[in-house]
């Protein structure tokens, strides 16, 4: 965490947060208009330019923050933007465009929200576990099946975006590469300023990837659908946000877990975090499919509206108050965990439960004892050693401990 004059505060990551989210849209509208135009030169079917572009345009920021997130260990905020991402995208920004106006369902809308439910309840249900490559590529798989599906339901309806212009193919290449370095550049900045907010306002890190970031990334579906909504353009609406969902909890799900080290500390952001999103997710297909005559009324708008505030609180994003606030970096270290030891992820969890932060080694020696320890202690230990040992005044011990 950086030091700055005590007159700053917390102001600085927050400053680097709202202009880190700014440059992250521009950068990432920039790249995907350069790859749609570069696209199109290269002559892929206007089919698949369109279902492509218009799902990775919307996710592209939350894959590329929850992706370095993951890479920098930083599992817990990469996995709250994806769910804040998922509920802000049905409650916050759909239900404000029904409040708007009434939204028409078009042909095929009915369909299209239930591969995003699946997809949800998909992503949900594997990151109830520890976070793995294998799950990863699960993912990936289901991203390709429902790229297809998406593509079979919309042959008729989507088309390409429209291209930066007909200018040369280097200038294609030039907002496509450029574009993806400052995304890149700008969602490490992201990354940086809501770990740093996280520990100062002593939030869970969880919990700011849910609210701060989430919605950041999300204010481009916002604008798009406000303004959609007082044209009239339910088909654009409606396909943004459920195409976006889809993207969020398969590509985006899978770039977190391929790039991450597995371990989910925010037991109560992994579970009941994605059931609130599950739950939204269902609500808004049982609306679509039981009230009212192929519309999505006002009133059931200010409901799913009302479901962004009831998810916040979902789980809770401070430490309680008889467990002193702990920011410094620690490690959970597992060394040669025998058979009969608890899982070092189980563990990990329980603590980030109690408010602590435990994060995984890279490497581990081949040993056979676990202990949650600051970085910057030296680590000794016997291979005969088998209890497990815990330096902080953490206020219960588990039974199983």
């Amino acid at each position: 965490m950086a030091d700055y004059p005590p007159t700053m505060g917390i102001l600085v990551p927050l400053l680097v947060l709202a202009g880190g989210l700014t440059l992250l849209m521009v950068a990432a509208d920039r790249f995907v208009a350069g790859a749609s135009d570069l696209a199109a030169r290269l002559r892929v079917p206007p089919i698949v330019i369109g279902a492509v572009v218009l799902g990775f345009g919307t996710s592209a920021p939350e894959l590329v923050v929850s992706t370095m997130a993951a890479a920098q260990h930083e599992v817990d905020l990469g996995l709250g933007n994806i769910v804040g991402s998922n509920v802000a995208n049905l409650t916050l920004v759909l239900g404000l465009a029904a409040l708007i106006r009434p939204i028409d369902l078009p042909t095929g809308t009915k369909r299209r929200a239930l591969v995003c439910l699946v997809s949800v309840a998909l992503f949900g249900w594997l990151v109830q576990g520890s976070a793995s490559v294998g799950e990863g590529i699960v993912l990936l798989g289901a991203m390709v099946v429902a790229l297809i599906l998406m593509v079979r339901m919309d042959a008729e309806e989507v088309t390409a975006p429209d291209p930066i212009g007909a200018g040369a193919l280097g200038m294609a290449w030039a907002w496509t590469v450029g574009g993806l370095v400052v995304t890149v550049a700008s969602a490490q900045a992201v990354v940086w300023a809501a770990t740093d907010v996280a520990e100062r306002a002593g939030l869970a890190h969880g919990f700011v990837g849910f609210s701060l970031v989430a919605v950041g990334t999300s204010l481009p579906e916002l604008m798009t659908v406000v303004a959609a909504a007082r044209r009239d353009e339910s088909g654009l609406i409606l396909g943004s946000l459920l195409g976006s969902n889809v993207f969020n909890s398969l590509c985006v799900g899978a770039g977190l877990f391929l790039a991450g080290n597995g371990v989910v500390t925010d037991v109560a952001l992994q579970t009941r975090g994605s059931v609130a999103a599950m739950v939204v997710a269902f609500v808004m297909v049982i609306f679509m499919r039981t009230m009212g005559p192929n519309r999505l009324s006002r009133i059931e708008g200010a409901v799913l509206l009302a479901g962004m505030r009831w998810s916040w609180p979902c789980w809770p994003h401070r430490p309680g108050p008889d467990l002193p606030l702990m920011t410094g970096t620690y490690h959970l270290v597992t060394l040669g965990c025998p058979k009969n030891q608890v899982d070092s992820d189980k563990l990990a969890g329980t603590l980030a439960a109690d408010g602590m932060r435990a994060v995984k080694m890279p490497t581990r020696p081949t040993s056979s004892w676990s202990t949650l320890v600051p970085s910057s202690t030296r680590l000794a230990g016997s291979p005969s050693t088998r209890c497990w040992h815990l330096r902080t005044n953490a206020r219960t011990v588990p039974d199983w401990w």
